[in-house]
């Protein structure tokens, strides 16, 4: 039963964490028109969301691991639900902003807390694996469904979409009650940090940030290149090439929902390698894709890599971060994503859209996701047997073999209250 309650608890948290900005994108037009504002000066909704949550990103998991998870989950739940439903009260501009700043520092804590109470209570890797599979399935479900609710909401009034964040208060009411308070660890501020910073230097830790800015990259660029391709190749309109985002989200959901399955037979790097190399295929077909069931069929390659790829290197990273610090190396690895989101579109951007040329953006991303992959697989070694880890081996056993002990071995992270799948 305890498993249940915190899956379930887990997955409504993702939901929510899915809601900031892909609930307001598609009533952006009828936003500025409420606000009275241009659509340039609209788009600050999203700039100041996006840098507020990067840079409060930084801290959060530091926060996160010496006051506990679930200390720092319900408040930042509540603060994005406050932040975010402040048009819903007030429509000057600037207060609007104000908020949007509110709502993505607490927005910065949701999902960097949820994988990090996943590391701390799935120990066994093919129960961890089960859940983060599901995680990226809610995921790509979201990335599908929330644009719809928030068109829908849209057509209703343009402050709608935004009474949609106060669901983050149900959500935090919710951990209040399901979550254990755990992963606080305490010690002093000095071993803390050096075991952060030997975890942090470890070559799991940095080639799984290096594929997860990689990958970040392409994919916004892939989502700021391909409306462009669908008009001027495809000859079709923004509905085409909103659907063209179907066949991604389902394959996407499938291959993540088989993690549990898939991760039975391969090592998490093997499928991580696999579904790098799957979206750098998909990247190169769409550089070439002039007919709409050939950039359909890319786009669900690029799924069903990316529903491979995003679960194995987040349990990479759980796996070879330690409890002790894992919550400021979890956050750290959303800001890179962060920081990959708004990297991609600005060199998309560069690369076609002023010639109108697409094939060299959909070309760069091809090259990106082989960098991002090739330098995954030689710095992330081979995972072996629990029972015997090889001095400096690329996982768990190498960031405590170059000295994160501290950040590992901490007596309060023999927590008995972990759950077991029955």
């Amino acid at each position: 039963m305890a498993h249940r309650v915190f899956v379930f608890t887990v997955l409504v948290v993702t939901v929510v964490a899915m809601t900031p900005n892909s609930v307001i994108i598609p009533g952006l037009p009828a936003i500025a028109a409420g606000l009275g504002v241009s659509r340039a000066v609209v788009g600050m909704l999203i700039t100041v969301y996006t840098a507020s949550s990067g840079i409060s990103s930084l801290f959060v998991g530091m926060l996160a691991d010496r006051a506990g998870r679930k200390m720092v989950l319900i408040p930042s739940l509540l603060m994005y639900a406050a932040g975010g439903t402040v048009p819903l009260y007030s429509g000057a501009m600037g207060v609007v902003l104000a908020g949007r700043v509110v709502q993505g520092i607490g927005g910065s804590g949701l999902m960097s807390s949820i994988y990090g109470l996943i590391g701390d209570f799935y120990e066994d890797a093919p129960d961890r694996n089960r859940l983060l599979g599901l995680v990226n399935g809610t995921i790509a479900i979201s990335e599908m469904a929330v644009p719809l609710v928030g068109g829908a909401l849209a057509a209703m009034s343009w402050k709608t979409p935004f009474a949609a964040y106060a669901l983050a208060v149900p959500a935090a009411v919710l951990c209040a009650v399901t979550l254990p308070r755990a992963g606080r660890f305490g010690g002093p501020a000095t071993d803390y940090a050096r075991g952060l910073a030997a975890t942090l230097s470890s070559p799991t830790i940095l080639g799984t940030f290096l594929a997860k800015l990689g990958f970040t990259m392409a994919y916004f660029m892939l989502l700021t290149c391909y409306p462009f391709a669908v008009v001027s190749r495809l000859k079709g309109s923004s509905v085409l090439a909103g659907m063209m985002l179907i066949p991604m989200g389902v394959m996407w959901s499938v291959s993540a929902f088989s993690m549990p399955r898939l991760t039975a037979r391969f090592s998490t790097r093997r499928l991580a390698v696999i579904g790098g190399a799957a979206q750098a295929v998909s990247a190169a077909g769409m550089a070439f894709a002039w007919t709409t069931p050939v950039m359909a069929a890319m786009f669900g390659i690029w799924g069903f890599g990316a529903g491979l790829s995003n679960p194995s290197l987040l349990s990479i990273m759980i796996e070879s971060s330690g409890e002790s610090c894992r919550g400021a190396v979890s956050s750290l690895f959303s800001c890179v994503a962060l920081v990959g989101g708004s990297i991609g579109p600005a060199v998309s951007g560069y690369l076609a859209l002023p010639s109108g040329d697409l094939a060299p953006a959909f070309l760069f991303a091809c090259g990106i996701l082989l960098a991002g992959t090739l330098g995954f697989a030689r710095l992330v070694r081979p995972l072996p047997d629990r029972g015997s880890p090889p001095p400096g081996d690329g996982m768990a056993g190498d960031s405590q073999s170059e000295g994160s002990e501290d950040c590992h071995d901490d007596p309060r992270d023999h927590d008995p209250r972990r759950y077991r799948r029955d």
